[in-house]
């Protein structure tokens, strides 16, 4: 064997930088356009998930006002305050003039109606002006004998109150109107998603 160190006995393969194959620059806009698209549909889900989420919560704040409404009434709260007075109504007033807010209210006088302003003061039984958060607003209000028979363009106002000793309200839009056995408002987010509050005189509420 001829082991001159002229003539190694192996064949080394030496690698340049030159002749290694790394990402063409075509590979390289395809991983990152996935990267992006798949961040865009990431995006995407979580935005539609908080709005869904956060539409949940405006309309769950409705609903404990008509259940604080009901409390309010049935535990014989008093208003106004000192004066001795605890067989009052209590209810909420929805309206779509401006859908913005709704007012928790006092009816001392048994009306089943909200018949004040839309400014909220004492003189109006108006205890407080409640305004949805993150841009919501009532677009609906129905109301119909079920939830199958619904008029939901006569009327742009609504009442509900409460008064003691019984747990269902009245739901009333106008004093011509007379009462209805069921109801429904709509809230609407910014983007355009719905969430329904339905409540019927028997005292029974619902979140669709």
């Amino acid at each position: 064997m001829n082991l001159s160190p002229f003539h190694p006995p192996f064949k080394l393969n030496i690698i340049t930088l030159s002749q290694k194959k790394g990402f063409s620059v075509v590979e390289l806009i395809v991983v990152v356009a996935i990267i992006g698209i798949m961040s865009a549909i990431a995006l995407a889900n979580y935005s539609s998930h908080n709005e869904r989420v956060s539409i949940q919560g405006a309309v769950e704040q409705v609903a404990l006002s008509v259940r604080q409404a009901q409390a309010s009434a049935v535990g014989a709260r008093e208003y106004p305050q000192a004066s001795g007075n605890f067989d009052t109504g209590w209810g909420v007033y929805f309206h779509t003039t401006t859908p913005t807010d709704y007012i928790f209210f006092a009816d001392p006088a048994h009306t089943s109606l909200y018949n004040g302003s839309l400014s909220c003061t004492a003189i109006n039984n108006c205890v407080e002006r409640v305004f949805y958060k993150q841009g919501y607003t009532t677009k609906e209000i129905c109301v119909g004998a079920s939830p199958g028979s619904l008029d939901c363009t006569t009327y742009n106002v609504l009442s509900i109150v409460f008064t003691r000793p019984n747990l269902g309200p009245t739901i009333r839009p106008t004093l011509a109107s007379g009462t209805f056995p069921y109801a429904e408002v709509r809230l609407q987010s910014p983007k355009g998603l719905v969430k329904t509050m339905a409540i019927w005189s028997t005292g029974y509420s619902l979140i669709q």
